[in-house]
């Protein structure tokens, strides 16, 4: 009797080992993929303040309220960028966007403009 109590103390805890083993590994699975899912979610996010800025841009600069060699910022500098001309608050973006314009070739007038556009999406 004391024999069989102790293989089936062996296997239940045999068992328990197995079921722990596998919760772990669920969970550390759990964990790695809603890290994978909140960086993307930000990374999407800051494409589309870009995409934002990008729009901005193209129509203050069409309706002429921006200049030419100016860079514009959304929510504030990004380090490592250039310095802002101007600043504007933007509630519904959530990064901060820089936009530099910069004019191409000797004309100012509309086609003439290369615009860059980048986004901070990490806070």
């Amino acid at each position: 009797m004391i024999m069989k109590k102790g293989v089936v103390l062996t296997i239940v805890m045999g068992v328990a080992l197995v079921i722990f083993t596998l919760a772990l590994s669920a969970l550390y699975l759990m964990t790695n993929e809603s890290r994978i899912a909140e960086h993307k979610v930000r990374r999407m996010r800051g494409f589309y303040a870009a995409q934002a800025g990008l729009v901005l841009a193209l129509e203050k600069l069409r309706v002429g309220d921006w200049t030419y060699d100016t860079t514009y910022c959304i929510n504030g500098p990004i380090p490592g960028y250039p310095a802002c001309s101007d600043t504007i608050n933007d509630q519904d973006i959530p990064y901060n966007v820089v936009i530099d314009v910069g004019s191409l070739g000797s004309g100012t007038g509309p086609g003439n403009a290369e615009v860059n556009i980048t986004a901070r999406y990490r806070n």
